[in-house]
């Protein structure tokens, strides 16, 4: 297969057509191989626009939804970036190459070993991997400028929200409650301490993270 023609047709025919104009997002979707983050077996499938499966309930996230996200996180070179749960370590490369430092989150030191021996591979040198529980974030080297959640969340934990600089950024999808409608891609910025502003930027359906889905509850 000829993954480079894969990646383009990724990038021009998914990607694109939803209003990702940001070179910058456009250039690391085009050079980062997904198919080398994707499970054994699965390199074939890798560019499809969908959320492909990882084992034990993780997802590599759907190419649309990450590269829209992305976009309004609005990377910057000097940026600090927090990722919760880096997963097979694909989000990470591809934030790598816009940011100074990522910070890469995971609960699974099995995903995580096998990320870090890609990213190794791949010669990206500005990423930190830290195995820990995601709702904990990362205290030890916060602030962070950008916050990304990699899978949908149920909530935003105050321990996360105080991790964040002022004026940083906080990229995640609200995951709706079980059998109701789309979850909401939302901005969240902080503008001063312990202040905050949120703001909506598009439906969207992903996996969550653990420790992050929505409860069930009971309706009399």
């Amino acid at each position: 297969m000829n993954f480079e023609a894969a990646r383009e047709n990724m990038v021009d025919c998914q990607i694109s057509p939803l209003g990702v104009v940001d070179r910058g997002v456009l250039d690391s979707f085009l050079t980062v191989p997904r198919e080398k983050f994707a499970a054994p077996g699965q390199e074939g499938i890798a560019y499809c626009d969908e959320d492909l499966p990882l084992g034990g309930g993780r997802y590599l996230m759907e190419p649309s939804v990450h590269a829209r996200l992305l976009q309004h996180a609005a990377p910057k070179p000097e940026d600090i970036v927090l990722e919760i749960g880096s997963g097979a370590g694909y989000s990470t490369a591809i934030l790598s190459s816009l940011v100074s430092t990522v910070f890469a989150l995971e609960s699974d030191q099995g995903l995580l070993s096998r990320a870090e021996s890609i990213w190794q591979d791949l010669e990206y040198t500005n990423i930190v991997s830290v195995q820990g529980s995601l709702r904990a974030g990362c205290p030890d080297h916060a602030p962070y400028s950008l916050i990304f959640f990699n899978g949908a969340i149920s909530n935003v934990p105050e321990e996360i929200l105080g991790q964040l600089d002022i004026g940083g950024r906080m990229i995640a999808v609200l995951s709706s409650k079980p059998g109701q409608d789309a979850g909401k891609a939302m901005l969240i910025e902080c503008t001063g301490p312990g202040q905050f502003s949120d703001r909506t930027l598009f439906d969207a359906n992903i996996p969550c993270l653990p420790d992050f889905e929505p409860r069930k509850e009971f309706v009399f």
